[in-house]
């Protein structure tokens, strides 16, 4: 058995800020003809009928300061995995949301949550998601767990050793037929 190490001291930086400056920016850049046309408004999600007016709006300022923020990012993330082979966090701070709800509905008022997907994203680290049970309203629950830069084995075996542990990836959400 792995030695577990609780508490892990997250490197403070502003994780979330940072990675929605830069792929808001280079979603817009990426979809600025479709943008511009006023496609996004055929599109089927409410959601993504305004969403990408937003990143026309990031600041070549906050751009650059969010990609300037990346070098020291890796370096922290980095310096936990001299000590430890994975982070492991709730993947999101909440159960599921309904299918049929949107999450803001779902979950009025909350935002936030833990910052491993968006410093995988930041800093190039391999990350994997797993089932790790029912919550509220027998919604799914799931657990991230982050790496070191091209070391997605020691992800990948964890994952088989978890599931060869457990049946939360067995477990269906209420509504679903088994």
């Amino acid at each position: 058995m792995a030695e577990v190490t609780r508490d892990v001291e997250w490197p403070d930086f502003p994780w979330g800020p940072a990675v929605g400056s830069i792929v808001g920016a280079e979603g817009a850049s990426a979809f600025l003809d479709l943008i511009e046309s006023g496609g996004l408004a055929k599109l089927k999600c409410p959601r993504d009928r305004w969403a990408g007016y937003g990143g026309t709006a990031v600041s070549a300022v906050d751009y650059l300061q969010a990609m300037r923020l990346r070098g020291p990012m890796k370096d922290a993330v980095n310096g936990l995995f001299e000590k430890y082979d994975a982070i492991a966090a709730p993947t999101r701070a909440t159960v599921a949301y309904p299918a049929d709800v949107e999450f803001q509905k779902a979950w009025p008022g909350f935002s936030g949550g833990p910052a491993l997907i968006a410093a995988g994203n930041l800093c190039g680290l391999p990350a994997l998601c797993l089932p790790s049970g029912l919550g509220d309203e027998g919604l799914p629950t799931s657990v991230s767990f982050l790496g070191a830069a091209a070391d997605e084995g020691t992800l990948v075996l964890l994952g088989h050793d978890i599931q060869a542990r457990t049946a939360h990836h067995r477990a269906m959400p209420k509504g679903i037929d088994q």
